[in-house]
């Protein structure tokens, strides 16, 4: 059915992992508005969310090359976050993703009530 190795897959797994993580999706939501934000205001976006926990999925999606990070040397320190073209396809692609499951679970349903009757 697919074509990918199992390297591939195993990429395509800690993706998922990642993007399972309580937060990640929201943040990535919150940053796709805006071509840049500061820590402080993607908080405020966020209600609930702590600082630490924040601090802690945006490294991770640096690491995952999905946001850049650009901190400016003054006083007090100015930290700034976006994202990259990465990020911006894997939202196109999050997006038909959505819609494909719309579309399957509304199939589902109308199955669902066929067998009922």
């Amino acid at each position: 059915m697919f074509d990918q190795n199992d390297a591939e897959l195993g990429s395509i797994a800690d993706l998922w992992k990642m993007l399972d993580k309580r937060w990640t999706l929201q943040i990535l939501k919150s940053m796709r508005s805006r071509e840049v934000m500061r820590f402080s205001e993607l908080k405020r976006s966020l209600a609930g969310i702590s600082g630490t926990m924040l601090s802690d999925r945006l490294l991770e999606l640096e690491r995952e090359g999905l946001v850049t990070k650009k901190i400016y040397g003054m006083v007090p320190p100015k930290v700034e976050y976006s994202l990259t073209a990465s990020a911006r396809e894997l939202e196109a692609i999050l997006a038909e993703f959505g819609r494909w499951c719309i579309i399957r679970h509304s199939i589902f349903m109308m199955a669902s009530n066929l067998s009922v009757e």
